[in-house]
């Protein structure tokens, strides 16, 4: 868990774009994003509140490239995939977990040529 927060600790000093009402709901998500624009990279952190029915959501990122690709990292499995820059502002991310009262932390960053990457865009 450390080496999470270490590697997310900068993003901070970037650009935050809630990605959900910022309310106290029980049954509600929560979500943000943190996005390094210089850099292209960043963090998704998603809450599934205790009361939450809903195991799936899609959340639509900012501040991205249209034209870019990114690799995303799973903090816990350390699975990755690739996902389209325009995708990820208009469709969103689709965020899972079976059980409430969890969390998710993706990274992610501008995918470079020539580097391989799984081919999933929702992670469990």
């Amino acid at each position: 868990m450390m080496a999470d927060f270490l590697r997310a600790r900068p993003l901070f000093y970037g650009d935050y774009y809630p990605l959900t009402p910022c309310i106290t709901d029980p049954d509600a998500w929560m979500a943000y994003q943190l996005l390094s624009p210089a850099e292209q990279e960043g963090a998704v952190l998603a809450f599934r509140r205790p009361g939450s029915p809903v195991s799936s959501v899609c959340f639509q990122l900012r501040g991205l490239d249209e034209a870019g690709t990114y690799e995303f990292e799973d903090a816990d499995s350390g699975k990755t995939w690739l996902a389209g820059g325009q995708e990820l502002m208009t469709v969103g991310l689709a965020i899972s977990t079976d059980t409430p009262r969890t969390s998710r932390l993706l990274f992610y960053r501008r995918h470079e040529e020539g580097r391989e990457a799984q081919g999933n865009r929702e992670w469990q």
